[in-house]
């Protein structure tokens, strides 16, 4: 279904532009992405961005409940924009494929995971559906993308190729959110993800490490965890030395602990599975991480939020976090949008040629989403008073993080099992094709 602009479904507010009202060159911004203003649902939220061959970007969301990609040039101006049906967005969903078109994977809202691949301009190539698979991330691989998440009773990994088929399918009896995976170059595969539950008594989530062949046949396991609440994923990649490196963040506290505060986290592993170091970055208040990727100089950005006390509420703020190759913090920056009521959140990071783009959402008598465009400093140039582009030091009772090199985990305490390739339970080996949700 394509939205139309005229009959304002779609208001696309620019909050900062250089004064360039949406037409000029800058290339910093902040772009709040509004759904249907008359509707009593009108929550928009985006999930994911890139920039594309064109110098400008592809942003993936939902609006109310369906599926909205929304293409823009490099000023921030929309190209084209459509809904594709309905599905519950989850992160870091979103690759450019090597002939332009651009591969999305997500969760229906009615069960299941989708995985859909759009020409440039916006028409669908294919479109497949996955029941009784819960999408926790997928991974971008030279032919084709890895879907990974939950099943009944374990973890699944799914293979298909640039044409949205099937290749192979892996099931691990692991009771694990599968969310993050690494290609070794031995063609070996390293993925990430978290087991447990906040909602439970303990409140406990560890971190699973599975190794597998090149078919995604397991090979090696390790869990990682600590005495805190929960270990969460937010990226994972090979970094120069060949280890493995993980960001993301770890709690302390069960869910509903009003001392439950979060703090960003660095791992490095060795190809064996083993720890190599662990950095953890506190914060005077919590710091969630929500995506976390290598940057170009060999460092690593994140996105997430930080949240602080101002008098008698609390916000939370949509933030980049910079650190260099040795994990140590460049500088940390959070983005307060002025509209907003009390929240903004930054779900995925992206490095672009002119510096980051970060995706998430804010409140404003609803939920909308936003793009922010800064350079390689953090900064959205231009940005006047509307966002308030916050740097290094201390503000409002905000502290930037101090950090150690401490041993925050415990080595690997069990030995997860696995089943054999995936059959017909989940029904993910047979593959229904849809023209639409």
């Amino acid at each position: 279904m394509r939205l139309n602009l005229a009959s304002a479904l779609l208001a696309v507010s620019l909050l900062a532009l250089n004064g360039c009202g949406g037409t000029g060159n800058t290339d910093y911004f902040a772009l709040q992405i509004d759904g249907e203003p008359d509707r009593e649902y009108k929550d928009s939220w985006m999930q994911s961005s890139l920039q594309t061959a064109d110098g400008g970007m592809i942003v993936v969301g939902n609006v109310g409940s369906l599926l909205w990609v929304m293409k823009f040039d490099r000023n921030g101006n929309v190209t084209w924009e459509y809904t594709y049906g309905e599905a519950f967005w989850k992160d870091k969903g979103l690759h450019i494929l090597s002939d332009g078109a651009y591969a999305i994977s997500g969760a229906k809202g009615s069960g299941g995971a989708f995985f859909i691949i759009i020409e440039p301009n916006g028409a669908v190539r294919s479109l497949q559906h996955f029941p009784d698979f819960y999408f926790g991330g997928s991974q971008l691989t030279d032919d084709g993308v890895y879907l990974m998440g939950e099943a009944p009773d374990g973890s699944v990994l799914l293979k298909v190729d640039n044409n949205g088929n099937l290749v192979n399918a892996n099931f691990y009896s692991t009771l694990t959110n599968l969310t993050e995976l690494l290609e070794l170059p031995s063609g070996e595969l390293v993925i990430a993800g978290e087991r447990g539950n906040t909602f439970s008594d303990t409140g406990r989530v560890d971190l699973v490490l599975l190794k597998t062949n090149s078919q995604g046949m397991l090979t090696d396991t390790a869990v990682y965890g600590n005495d805190r609440t929960g270990v969460f994923t937010g990226g994972l990649y090979l970094n120069a030395r060949q280890q493995i490196v993980l960001g993301g963040y770890t709690q302390l506290g069960t869910f509903m602990d009003a001392d439950n505060f979060e703090h960003p986290i660095r791992l490095v592993f060795n190809q064996d599975l083993s720890i190599a170091s662990a950095q953890e970055y506190t914060f005077n208040r919590e710091a969630a991480i929500a995506d976390a990727i290598p940057a170009s100089d060999g460092g690593m950005i994140m996105s997430g939020r930080f949240r602080q006390t101002n008098d008698s509420w609390t916000q939370t703020h949509s933030a980049l976090l910079k650190l260099d190759s040795n994990g140590t913090i460049e500088w940390a920056k959070r983005y307060e949008f002025n509209s907003s009521t009390n929240e903004s959140d930054g779900r995925s990071v992206a490095e672009t040629n002119r510096g980051y783009l970060m995706t998430g959402y804010l409140r404003q008598n609803g939920v909308y989403g936003f793009v922010v465009s800064a350079n390689f400093d953090g900064v959205i140039e231009g940005s006047g008073s509307v966002v308030v582009n916050l740097t290094n030091g201390t503000v409002n009772n905000f502290s930037l993080a101090t950090y150690s090199d401490q041993d925050i985990f415990w080595q690997s305490y069990g030995q997860v099992s696995y089943g054999e390739p995936l059959s017909a339970s989940p029904s993910t080996s047979v593959v229904t094709r849809l023209d639409r949700f």
